[in-house]
């Protein structure tokens, strides 16, 4: 992880240099690093995780090319790897269905905020329906029994975090610093879970 807390600091570096227009394809070497670690454990770990963490890296090219459907698209799709993955191993409790619905209640009601910013119809439906699908992540995560639970569950509160300021920006909000929130947010969720797949035992793990 190491490697990977190195090439975070280097998009920040090039991020805020006069050569990052020219080499904004930065932002992708982290997460595709990881996918990469995360690939020589499929074995042990299952495949979904790896295929989470690629789409995102790809996603991550996309953003950086300005292609924003595409790029909501693959982290829509990075998101139903996950929320598979932990679906796996669901086991509801009182104090899980409670978190589940306070994330509910805390998202839906953002979300009605952000979409009162938004004029474009297509944006909309587009922001509303990746909200509902990185919800889905985020209960899957909240409701699974793995091992280290808890941590999965900051690393997709993390996430949500990353896209909901996003979000925020979509919705004509102005954050300073908004770069430094959202990418440090989301770099800590993509190494949280590309670290807890590297130490499975198993896919159940």
């Amino acid at each position: 992880m190491a490697v990977y807390a190195v090439l975070c600091a280097l998009f920040f570096a090039v991020r805020y240099s006069e050569s990052y227009a020219s080499r904004r394809f930065v932002v992708a070497l982290p997460t595709a690093f990881i996918a990469l670690a995360a690939m020589t454990a499929v074995r042990r770990g299952g495949m979904a995780i790896p295929a989470a963490l690629a789409a995102s890296a790809v996603g991550d090219l996309m953003g950086a090319m300005n292609l924003f459907f595409g790029q909501v698209g693959l982290f829509a799709v990075a998101h139903i790897f996950f929320a598979y993955d932990f679906s796996r191993r669901i086991r509801l409790t009182f104090g899980r269905m409670a978190v589940a619905a306070i994330s509910a209640i805390t998202v839906a009601a953002y979300l009605v905020f952000i979409l009162r910013g938004i004029d474009s119809r297509p944006v909309s439906i587009e922001v509303a329906a990746y909200a509902f699908i990185i919800y889905c992540m985020l209960l899957s995560a909240v409701v699974q029994s793995r091992r280290r639970g808890a941590w999965y569950t900051a690393a997709a509160m993390l996430f949500v975090i990353s896209d909901g300021l996003i979000a925020y920006g979509i919705g004509g909000g102005r954050l300073p610093y908004a770069t430094v929130w959202i990418m440090t947010t989301y770099y800590a969720a993509q190494g949280i879970f590309a670290r807890l797949f590297l130490l499975r035992d198993t896919p159940e793990d």
